[in-house]
């Protein structure tokens, strides 16, 4: 469960995504008309992705059948797409990992196995 926005939590679970509107107590699943910048997620568990929240409204997504590594920032409603250097994600990321932030631009993210990993994430640097 992440923190969404303000008044919601996104909720991953083994029937897709939901968000919960906690003024509400309403669990709901997830459209695209609620956020189009997770709309293509949408399809999961079908197409697994790891969901990880460095802060709220913040998100930081594996794309376990690629090498895309995606950061959604539901704020400033700003998508990055990075490629990793791995064939597919799945098998280097899944749900043992752990993102931990080490300061604004700074992650570091444990294989699923072993090992960990460093990332950077420059804000103000356009794509």
């Amino acid at each position: 469960m992440y923190q969404f926005d303000q008044k919601r939590l996104f909720v991953v679970g083994a029937d897709g995504i939901s968000l919960y509107d906690k003024d509400k107590r309403e669990l709901k699943k997830m459209t695209a008309d609620d956020s189009p910048l997770m709309a293509e997620f949408l399809s999961y568990p079908a197409i697994f992705s790891s969901f990880f929240q460095p802060s709220p409204g913040c998100f930081v997504i594996l794309k376990s059948q690629s090498d895309s590594l995606v950061y959604i920032d539901l704020i400033k409603k700003r998508k990055v797409v990075s490629r990793l250097p791995f064939a597919e994600l799945g098998k280097e990321f899944h749900y043992r990992s752990k993102l931990f932030l080490i300061d604004d631009t700074t992650f570091y993210i444990t294989g699923h196995f072993s090992g960990f990993y460093k990332m950077r994430f420059i804000p103000n640097q356009e794509p």
